[in-house]
């Protein structure tokens, strides 16, 4: 369970720091994670690149039920002002490039 935990902390802090997959390889990065804790995981980067892509996909899913939701409860005259925000700004940027492409 903690070797899980740890892989998708590493999937995330890769893919939102726009790190290359290769870096769980860098001697560095394996001294730092290693530090105090010498039977610490660390993946390889094709483990890291399919978490990443992993914790995307469910990432996309979330998003899309949230949109499902905020669709549904926008029909019954409810809405959930973070989901409606979320609605708001994909929308707006659905819109922005519409008219980028034409």
């Amino acid at each position: 369970m903690l070797n899980q935990v740890n892989r998708v902390e590493i999937a995330k802090w890769v893919a939102e720091s726009q790190r290359p997959f290769s870096i769980v390889e860098d001697g560095g990065f394996k001294n730092l994670m290693k530090t105090g804790r010498p039977d610490y995981y660390i993946p390889s980067r094709y483990t890291v690149a399919r978490n990443v892509k992993q914790v995307f996909k469910k990432t996309h899913k979330r998003i899309a039920k949230m949109l499902q939701v905020s669709q549904q409860k926008k029909e019954e005259g409810i809405l959930n002002p973070k989901i409606s925000g979320i609605r708001r700004n994909i929308e707006f940027w659905d819109q922005r490039v519409d008219l980028a492409e034409q």
